[in-house]
């Protein structure tokens, strides 16, 4: 609501693939939704294929960077208080510290590559903004597990 079209609207991609298909089927049928509404009131939507397809594998490696970057911002308090954490908390404590820092730099090269992959797509394709669904995960549950 309150969107007004304009011939300075953005043209939008919409990363067409194994990306996509990674969302939960309600989130699709959600974001199938919001692209209509956004034709409708004339922005113009894109759909580009193959990329972000490598989606597994850059999760796996962005995982394993905040994973090893949050354990050893942590790394003095859990030397020192390691016995007052949750034991969730103590198993991510122990695997992030156990990343190699080989893996986490690689991992920060692989962004700014995915990162250039996605700004060449961007132009090829010509469009100003990625749309994507919310989320993978599904809607997050109320109150805390």
């Amino acid at each position: 609501e309150g969107v007004v079209a304009s011939e300075a609207q953005p043209t939008l991609g919409v990363p067409d693939g194994a990306y996509l298909r990674s969302f939960p089927k309600a989130a699709l049928e959600n974001f199938d939704r919001a692209l209509s509404l956004l034709e409708g009131r004339g922005f113009t939507i894109r759909r580009v294929a193959g990329i972000l397809d490598d989606i597994e594998d850059l999760a796996a490696l962005h995982g394993a960077m905040t994973g090893a970057e949050w354990a050893r911002s942590l790394e003095g308090t859990w030397t020192s208080h390691g016995s007052l954490f949750r034991s969730q908390s103590a198993m991510l404590m122990t695997a992030g510290l156990a990343i190699p820092s080989a893996t986490v730099e690689a991992a920060r090269s692989g962004q700014l590559v995915a990162r250039a992959a996605l700004e060449t797509a961007m132009d090829k394709a010509g469009i100003d903004l990625w749309i994507t669904p919310g989320s993978r995960q599904g809607t997050a549950p109320l109150g805390l597990a």
